[in-house]
């Protein structure tokens, strides 16, 4: 694979990670991945109305790894060079569905891209409030166990639709299929959050400030604490729901797990500081440089502070977050220390405006190198509403320069 935005396949080393997550939508902070559903953060049962082909209308062909030989983005889909068990299913002439937290669960499809017949993917990592408004985008829906029961409890509809033989939305009679199910969160961020909200199993209410995963009581026995005590109590009668609601003549139920997300004995978990990482790795900069600013020099059209939206790769920057503006024509940064003396670099910048990179300028003499003689550095187009941007990532002392077209 050749990485995500590559245009020059023939001069291109190959090597690129391959990310099938969030970071494929359209619009990861939407519910709707990008969709744009009206009125949806009004009414989330709007979300009926998402796309079943994500492929086609949820996902960002910018966001994927490149195929080397046809110079095109490689789908979820098809990566996969195995069939599915829903391409045998629909290949038998049978219908197929199912629910899962990203549209790059287009993977499920297999190769030949149809193995689903109604695929339906809202974003589980997308803001619970609306991300248009004046402060942004919010916390998305796996950082309160409440919030995402909301967002599970919208896939069960879309499967009660199904058991009905209506498609997710609820429409239409094309039949129940043959496989259906879903993917449920709800255990997953109740055994991963420290505290969260939670459902209290005995009053069947909202209760706050619980302690995620599990507890050990006085006798040392293990048991799930509140807040994932009253998830595997919303999941249990959500099941009780899809099984009440089929025809159990026919029907074979499989509740099964892929993976667990904490361990039964908290002092086996060890939570990291974030910010006291952050402040550590400022401190050896200072201590390094004598600077506690990074080393950049601008030049031409260059502006800072300029407000911009989160980048894809970086999901919890705060929604205030400013970056720096590049006008083209050659605007560019370079650092004004030696290699040696820094030692490492290591930043992302985000221009605005631009198109394309023409080129790389090096901090030590200045020369400018084509993009094809340089690795490690991703350069991505993004839209931003009508306009583009340039993602780079910027490694090995290495800056780029950019052009408006």
């Amino acid at each position: 694979m050749l990485p995500l935005g590559t245009t020059d396949c023939a001069h291109t080393a190959a090597g690129a990670e391959v990310q099938y997550a969030e970071n494929v939508d359209k619009n990861l902070n939407r519910l709707d991945a990008g969709q744009n559903i009206p009125g949806l953060y009004n009414n989330f049962a709007l979300i009926s109305q998402l796309s079943s082909e994500p492929a086609k209308d949820l996902i960002d062909p910018a966001q994927l790894p490149v195929d080397p030989k046809t110079c095109k983005p490689v789908y979820p889909h098809e990566y996969v060079l195995v069939n599915t068990v829903f391409e045998v299913i629909h290949r038998a002439g049978l219908r197929t569905a199912w629910s899962d937290k990203h549209a790059a669960y287009d993977i499920l499809n297999g190769p030949s891209g149809v193995g689903i017949d109604d695929l339906f993917t809202p974003e589980v990592n997308s803001s619970f409030t609306d991300p248009a408004l004046p402060q942004g985008p919010g916390p998305d829906f796996t950082k309160d166990n409440v919030n995402t029961q909301h967002y599970d409890a919208l896939k069960v509809e879309a499967v009660l639709n199904w058991i009905a033989g209506h498609d997710h939305a609820g429409n239409g009679k094309p039949g129940t299929p043959a496989i259906l199910g879903l993917n449920f969160q709800t255990v997953s961020t109740a055994q991963k959050l420290n505290i969260s909200s939670y459902l209290d199993a005995k009053t069947l209410t909202i209760a706050s400030s619980g302690l995620g995963g599990y507890v050990t009581d006085a006798k040392g026995k293990t048991t799930p604490g509140p807040v994932l005590h009253g998830a595997l109590t919303f999941v249990d009668e959500q099941i009780g729901r899809l099984v009440q609601a089929s025809d159990l003549n026919k029907t074979v139920f499989i509740v099964t797990a892929k993976h667990g997300q904490s361990p039964e004995s908290r002092s086996d978990l060890t939570i990291i500081d974030d910010g006291a990482m952050i402040d550590a790795l400022n401190a050896a900069w200072a201590a390094k440089t004598g600077s506690s600013a990074t080393p950049l020099v601008a030049h031409g059209g260059v502006h800072r502070d300029v407000p911009g939206p989160r980048p894809r790769e970086f999901p919890d920057f705060d929604a205030g977050n400013t970056a720096v503006k590049l006008d083209g024509s050659g605007a560019h940064f370079s650092f004004a220390e030696s290699v040696e003396r820094i030692g490492f670099v290591g930043a992302v910048l985000t221009t605005y405006l631009c198109e394309e990179c023409i080129g790389f300028v090096s901090p030590t003499d200045g020369s400018i190198s084509p993009c094809q003689q340089v690795r490690r550095v991703a350069c991505v187009s993004l839209r931003i509403g009508i306009k583009f941007a340039c993602q780079l990532q910027i490694s090995d002392c290495i800056l780029c320069v950019s052009r408006l077209k």
